[in-house]
């Protein structure tokens, strides 16, 4: 972004497309890891608001 200082350590993303691997450097899969874990923890409180799940019901 103009007017911000540039990252001394600039992100290196590596994607091998033909395997399910990605990888973040230098931070590696924990980085990866982090972010699905974040968005499930984030998104699981609203899976029973979706329309197809409102006829489950929970005992």
């Amino acid at each position: 972004m103009k007017g911000l200082p540039q990252d001394p350590a600039p992100r290196e993303m590596t994607v091998l497309l033909h395997e399910e691997h990605a990888s973040v450097k230098p931070f590696g899969n924990r980085a990866y890891f982090n972010g699905y874990a974040l968005w499930t923890y984030l998104t699981t409180p609203f899976l029973p608001a979706m329309p197809d799940l409102s006829d489950i019901r929970f005992s």
